[in-house]
């Protein structure tokens, strides 16, 4: 856990779940909102200056095979949100994904695929709706 970690718990509980052998990794200055469930079965990687919207879900694991074909074998893969991503109320961050520097996550999004730096992604699935000017040295608060 970094420095100046900010965690809401009210008006719905936060839940930050860490199974045996797991790693959840928060950097400095990160901002996590009420009603945010994160799940580490394999790792979750949170960077600096993180903003994490209420009731946000970030997973890196889907719990259980889908089909009879599947083997179980790609059920949780890593997380990474790189610094200064702001993730938007509601979201949902599925396993494998990398969330770029600086990228926006729209509200009610579900990123089921990486989402470049510099970049606003939205809707279910996720899809790039445009870049962003971010200068050098910009904090997002």
């Amino acid at each position: 856990m970094g420095k100046r970690l900010n965690i809401i718990g009210k008006p719905w509980g936060t839940q930050l779940t860490v199974v045996k052998g797991a790693r959840l990794t928060i950097g400095d200055d990160v901002m996590i909102n009420a009603g945010v469930g994160i799940a580490a079965n394999v790792e979750v990687t949170i960077g600096n200056n993180v903003m994490i919207g209420p009731r946000t879900s970030i997973f890196d694991s889907a719990y259980h095979r889908i089909d009879s074909l599947d083997d179980g074998s790609q059920t949780a893969k890593r997380i990474v949100i790189q610094d200064n991503a702001w993730i938007g109320t509601g979201a949902l961050i599925l396993p494998g994904v990398t969330i770029g520097r600086n990228a926006v996550v729209a509200a009610g999004s579900t990123v089921t695929k990486d989402v470049p730096k510099n970049t606003l992604v939205a809707g279910a699935p996720a899809k790039i709706i445009r870049e962003l000017t971010i200068h050098d040295g910009w904090v997002r608060h």
